[in-house]
């Protein structure tokens, strides 16, 4: 965003360093991905664009896994004169951000990193902590997140809860321990949501537990759109509801308000506090339908494919006057991979997922 056709202190300049990821995430878009790095010269190009036209402005690298050929990145970062510097922000594994390279790190002007964890017991190589599960790799992972702070003012760390090796209460436990004791990094806390194409979307098709006509526009949080595994849905949003809250209770939010960090981090933390309780509000909502209706019960446990109101008058909110453009057919998803739901109809006999091309002519 420009004030008045000119960039401020709080423009965002986005680009990137590389696409693809090499990592194979099986809930990620990004999975099969080939990892290719934009051309050295033209990344150089683009920064000192950056330091010519939009000077002090924030850089935000939109790479699946900034920073995979570190030192090269590092020394494209650090031809820009020091004190024409943009500070940026960026996502990458921490199996990237070893000792040696951290201080690197604060030398390029840094602003902001958001490293995968995703799961206490998966994922291990993104780490380097393949051998270490549970207690062990939170506390490990605590030092390490000290290490970065000395070197990198913003942090953020990415989880995903509910996936198949999640069971009782353990993975919320840990992360609510995670976040007590580094309140300086911001938890960035996911539902498992099988988007098209991932290992995750095939699997929950073939084991029938993809939640069939949820509108693909609640692919997201704060929806569930599958059957989990290890948890009834009012459980899982049980545990949610209780981990969100200690990631943003006026205790935590308190320690992190006396944190010595820019003016642009504590606003960013604020803005993340108030669409986490946004969330956290239609959870509740979502979890206190789902005690007292069976028919919502069984459309989560996949017994039953009418849509609950509540998820239409979310998702009418949602589309807002372009859901006048759809008709109720166009809401129910049809996966490429799985055919059989093309015909399901409701108990009222409403078609509720058909060929497209049968509904209007080429």
């Amino acid at each position: 965003a420009f004030d008045r056709s000119r960039p401020s202190r709080s423009s965002v300049v986005s680009l990137y360093g590389s696409v693809g990821c090499p990592y194979t995430c099986e809930f990620c878009t990004d999975w099969n991905s080939t990892y290719v790095s934009v051309p050295a010269e033209q990344l150089a190009a683009d920064l000192r664009f950056a330091a010519d036209r939009f000077p002090g402005t924030v850089l935000a690298f939109h790479d699946p896994n900034f920073g995979v050929r570190f030192d090269d990145t590092m020394d494209l970062l650090e031809a820009i004169p020091a004190d024409r510097r943009s500070p940026y922000l960026m996502q990458c594994s921490l199996s990237v951000l070893t000792a040696p390279r951290l201080q690197r790190l604060q030398a390029t002007n840094c602003l902001y990193v958001a490293p995968g964890i995703e799961s206490w017991s998966q994922f291990g190589s993104k780490m380097r902590l393949t051998s270490t599960r549970g207690k062990g790799r939170v506390d490990q992972l605590v030092q390490r997140f000290a290490d970065l702070r000395r070197n990198v003012p913003g942090l953020q760390a990415n989880f995903v809860m509910g996936l198949d090796d999640d069971f009782g209460d353990e993975p919320f436990t840990l992360t609510r321990e995670f976040l007590t004791r580094v309140p300086y990094v911001w938890p960035n806390i996911n539902i498992l949501t099988p988007y098209g194409g991932t290992p995750v979307h095939d699997r929950m098709l073939r084991q029938g537990r993809q939640l069939p006509t949820m509108p693909l526009a609640l692919y997201c949080s704060p929806y569930v759109a599958l059957v989990l595994r290890n948890y009834s849905t009012m459980q899982y949003y049980d545990s949610l509801i209780r981990l969100l809250e200690a990631s943003t209770s006026m205790t935590i939010s308190a320690r992190r308000a006396v944190l010595r960090d820019g003016v642009l981090i504590k606003l960013t933390r604020l803005a993340q506090t108030i669409a986490i309780r946004r969330d956290i509000a239609e959870m509740r909502e979502i979890r206190d339908a789902l005690r007292v209706d069976r028919r919502m019960q069984a459309f989560h446990e996949g017994r039953r494919l009418d849509v609950p109101d509540i998820y239409r008058r979310h998702l009418a909110k949602r589309l807002g006057r372009f859901g006048e453009l759809l008709t109720a057919a166009d809401l129910v998803p049809v996966f490429a991979s799985d055919r059989s739901f093309q015909r399901a109809t409701t108990r009222s006999g409403m078609v509720v997922a058909s060929s497209r091309s049968a509904e209007r002519p080429a």
